[in-house]
């Protein structure tokens, strides 16, 4: 039987290398934010502080980039659903999450880097599975407190953020102010009972 000397184990990362990943990720947010995912490796880079070849290293394609990107996206959606998990108060610990989601969505233009990436379809819906069960956890615990309608699940949510993707592109024509802003507020007082959005 062969055994696994200390040489063998996969070395664990040099902590400048986590830094400088750390670092073209949270450049790679603020030049998405300003151009899209038409931004360059270069402008990346420069926002980073790093030479174009320490981008490389890490991500050898902007695919790679961009799968980083969601990744990060999405694990913190799931941490942010996970943690709501244990409000005593399950409706409101819904809607704080749909907040959430919102907001992370608009951060760094979300909205349109999810809409965009086609390439990377696979990993996003592996991603947005792993987030819907634990939505639904949390709509099952707000419909048992009488807090949405019966009828809600976690495609509905998935459905709204689509929507509002959508709602994004189209505000260069609307004559109004922050029309995804509106477009959520109204679409959560649908998911509300009939009762309760009497009573608000």
């Amino acid at each position: 039987m062969a055994v696994t000397t200390t040489s063998d184990a996969p070395r664990a990362p040099r902590a400048d290398a986590v830094r400088n990943r750390v670092k073209v990720l949270a450049a790679t947010r603020a030049a998405f934010a300003e151009h899209g995912i038409e931004a360059q490796v270069e402008d990346i880079a420069r926002r980073a502080g790093v030479g174009v070849g320490t981008v490389y290293r890490h991500f050898p394609t902007k695919r790679g980039l961009i799968e980083a990107l969601v990744a990060e996206h999405f694990g913190d959606l799931i941490a942010n659903a996970t943690a709501a998990l244990e409000s005593p108060d399950p409706g409101r610990a819904f809607f704080d999450h749909l907040e959430y989601c919102f907001e992370a969505h608009s951060r760094d233009r979300m909205f349109d880097i999810l809409g965009d990436a086609k390439e990377i379809s696979e990993v996003k819906h592996r991603l947005v599975d792993e987030l819907c069960v634990v939505v639904d956890e949390l709509i099952d615990r707000a419909r048992a407190a009488g807090a949405v309608r019966e009828e809600l699940c976690a495609d509905d949510v998935g459905v709204l953020m689509c929507g509002l993707g959508a709602v994004k592109h189209a505000e260069s024509w609307y004559r109004g102010e922050d029309p995804a802003r509106r477009y959520f507020t109204l679409v959560l007082d649908g998911m509300r009972p009939p009762v309760e959005r009497r009573a608000r």
